[in-house]
C-alpha cells in the first residue's frame, strides 16, 4: 500500500518528553476532487468525529455517504485523558491531517499532544479490522545506560506485558501501564493501548508486533514509540501522560523513523 507520509514534531520543557503533534499517512489508493460528495462527506465525518468523541468516552466511529461516496471515521484518544485534552488533540491532528492530505480518499493521523490519539478516514470499511500498516516509530537517540543483558531481561518483561493485557484486560479501553526495573537506578515505564474496535486477540497481535518492530528498528535507544492503525506503544526513562509518578528526566536526543524509511533526526534543547 502506497503512501505519502508527513511529521510536524515539537519538542518542549514540560517533563522533557517527547511530544509527537502531527504525523499523518496519506494513502494513494484513491484521490477525490474539491466540492465533490465525497469532500463534503468527509468535512462532515472530521467534523462530527470531533464533536462526539468526548461525549463518547474518548472512542467513536461514524458513517456518512452512500456508494463510492460514503466516508467512514474512527476517532480515539488514549491514556485515559480529560476531555479537555482529547479535544485539543482531535482537534490538532484534523487540521494536521486536512492540510497534509488535502484531497487522498484514505488518510490517518496520530496525534500526541498533550496525550496520543488516532483519526482516520477512508472509503472503504476498516472498523474492527487488524491493520499491519503504516508503522510510525520514534526513539530517543541516546543510548541506554546499562549493560546489554539488563536491558535485554527488560525487554523481555516489556513482551510479557502484552501477554498479560491480552489475556487480562477486557475492558473497552484496551490500556495497560506497567514499570520494570532496569537497575537500582533505571526505571523502565511501559504504556499500551489498542483501538476498542479491535478484538483482545487481534490487540494482543498488534501490540506485540509493535514492540518487535521496535525492537527490529530501534533497540537499545532510550525510549521510544510505534503507532499503527490500531494500537499505540511506549516506553521510556520517566513517567508521561500523567500516567506515573513525576520524576525529573534527562534532555534527550529524538529521532523519528517510519516504515516507508522517511527518518527525521533533531535535538532536543
Amino acid at each position: 500500500m502506497g503512501s505519502k507520509t508527513t511529521f510536524s514534531l515539537l519538542l518542549h520543557l514540560i517533563f522533557l518528553s517527547i511530544t509527537l503533534t502531527d504525523a499523518q499517512d496519506c494513502y494513494t489508493t484513491g484521490n477525490f476532487t474539491a466540492n465533490s460528495t465525497y469532500a463534503k462527506n468527509r468535512d462532515l465525518v472530521l467534523r462530527s468525529l470531533a464533536s462526539n468523541v468526548t461525549a463518547n468516552g474518548g472512542f467513536y466511529n461514524t458513517t456518512i455517504g452512500s456508494g463510492n461516496d460514503t466516508v467512514y471515521g474512527l476517532v480515539h484518544c488514549m491514556a485515559s485523558p480529560s476531555a479537555g485534552n482529547c479535544s485539543l488533540c482531535v482537534n490538532s491532528s484534523i487540521q494536521a491531517l486536512m492540510t497534509a492530505c488535502p484531497n487522498q480518499k484514505e488518510a490517518i493521523s496520530w496525534g500526541g499532544n498533550p496525550v496520543p490519539c488516532i483519526v482516520r478516514y477512508a472509503n472503504r470499511y476498516f472498523f474492527g479490522s487488524l491493520e499491519r500498516s503504516p508503522t510510525l516509530a520514534l526513539y530517543n537517540t541516546g543510548k541506554i545506560d546499562a549493560t546489554f543483558a539488563q536491558f535485554d531481561q527488560a525487554w523481555s518483561g516489556i513482551r510479557d506485558i502484552v501477554t498479560r493485557a491480552n489475556s487480562t484486560n477486557a475492558s473497552r479501553n484496551m490500556l495497560a501501564t506497567e514499570t520494570i526495573d532496569l537497575s537500582s537506578t533505571h526505571t523502565i515505564y511501559v504504556f499500551m493501548q489498542c483501538t476498542p474496535d479491535v478484538s483482545q486477540s487481534n490487540c494482543g497481535e498488534c501490540l506485540q508486533q509493535s514492540v518487535d518492530y521496535y525492537k527490529s528498528c530501534c533497540y537499545s535507544y532510550q525510549g521510544g514509540v510505534v503507532g499503527t492503525p490500531n494500537c499505540f506503544f511506549r516506553w521510556d526513562l520517566y513517567p508521561y501522560y500523567n500516567l506515573f509518578p513525576q520524576v525529573t528526566s534527562p534532555p534527550l536526543h529524538i529521532s523519528i523513523s517510519t516504515s516507508t524509511g522517511i527518518s527525521i533526526s533533531t535535538i532536543q534543547c
